[in-house]
């Protein structure tokens, strides 16, 4: 009998209070694809809101969450959930943005939550530390998935080359570097993606100050000498009022 290669898939962020609609998609078109073909181990981090802007660079409308913990939708095999406030404390904000430069124009707030993401991002992806997977499919929690093209192929050319530490982002929403709403690579490349938040620093002087989310992206595959591959697969990012944002 043939053993399936063992995935990985790591889960972030915030819900927005829709994890219903977006877990049904995500069931549908990524995690019963994927288990048709690896064996799989769900890794989840959630930040937990009451309440949710729900865009801070367009409407700064908030709306109020009835199920902060709607991330159970997902059935996780391990999770880890901090509430906003408290983990919105553990981040030193000041000393992180200092000699950044606001690439959005809206004083620094969706860097702040870019930065929120990132440490989400690490607190999932540790959660997996107690051994390498084959392959990791990495994505944030809010999206609605609308298809799955490649994805399949993707994570087993990952499983297929270990050694050749292919970084796969989506081919849509690159601006003038790489998507950074899923990713798809083996344990070295997905480490390095999951430690941008421990790395910040380090990214922000190599890019003079520029952190846009995409470019920063780029800067650490290239420091990496990552192969950069796309698949193709799109996937909405659903606000808390239920408006999907199609970027």
């Amino acid at each position: 009998m043939n053993i399936k290669p063992n995935i990985a898939i790591i889960l972030y962020g915030i819900t927005r209070g829709n994890a219903k609609k977006t877990y049904s998609k995500f069931n549908e078109l990524i995690l019963k694809q994927l288990q048709l073909h690896f064996s799989t181990s769900i890794f989840l981090h959630a930040i937990e809101m009451s309440e949710c802007i729900i865009d801070t660079r367009r409407n700064l409308d908030i709306v109020s969450i009835k199920d902060p913990r709607d991330w159970s939708h997902y059935l996780p095999d391990f999770y880890i959930s901090d509430k906003d406030e408290e983990f919105s404390k553990s981040i030193n904000y000041n000393s992180l943005l200092l000699s950044s430069r606001d690439p959005f124009n809206n004083g620094m707030s969706s860097i702040r939550n870019y930065l929120n993401a990132l440490k989400s991002l690490h607190k999932s992806f540790s959660q997996s530390s107690h051994k390498k997977y084959d392959c990791y499919f990495i994505s944030r929690l809010d999206l609605l998935y609308k298809n799955n093209t490649n994805i399949i192929e993707s994570c087993f050319d990952v499983c297929s080359n270990p050694d050749s530490n292919i970084l796969y982002t989506p081919n849509w929403n690159r601006s003038k570097g790489l998507n950074d709403r899923i990713a798809i690579g083996n344990f070295f490349v997905s480490k390095e993606y999951c430690s941008r938040f421990q790395n910040y620093n380090a990214l922000r002087d190599q890019q003079k100050g520029n952190v846009h989310p995409e470019q920063m992206l780029l800067k650490m595959s290239r420091i990496n000498n990552f192969i950069n591959k796309n698949f193709k697969c799109y996937a909405s990012r659903l606000r808390s009022n239920g408006h999907e944002e199609r970027n």
